[in-house]
């Protein structure tokens, strides 16, 4: 009998918490409508982060060189994005 395959992951918790305090402080320098977009964008951002971290999407070209001259002498690397 054959097994259905399992998705298997590595299981890591991060602390993403938003306190009234920090949404306090950001309305002291953004309006409401800009608060909600600098949080959608971030949480975007942070979403396809983890998506091409766990698809390891292949870099492309343009960015790959930029990263490779700019930023290997800091120790970055194209890894499992090749």
């Amino acid at each position: 009998r054959r097994r259905r395959p399992e998705l298997r992951c590595t299981r890591v918790w991060y602390l993403m918490r938003v306190e009234a305090e920090h949404m306090s402080e950001l309305s002291r320098y953004f309006s409401e409508k800009q608060v909600i977009e600098v949080v959608a964008v971030i949480s975007l951002f942070g979403f396809l982060n983890r998506w091409n971290d766990t698809m390891a999407t292949t870099l492309e070209s343009a960015p790959k060189n930029f990263a490779a001259d700019q930023l290997a002498s800091h120790g970055w690397a194209a890894g499992k994005h090749e």
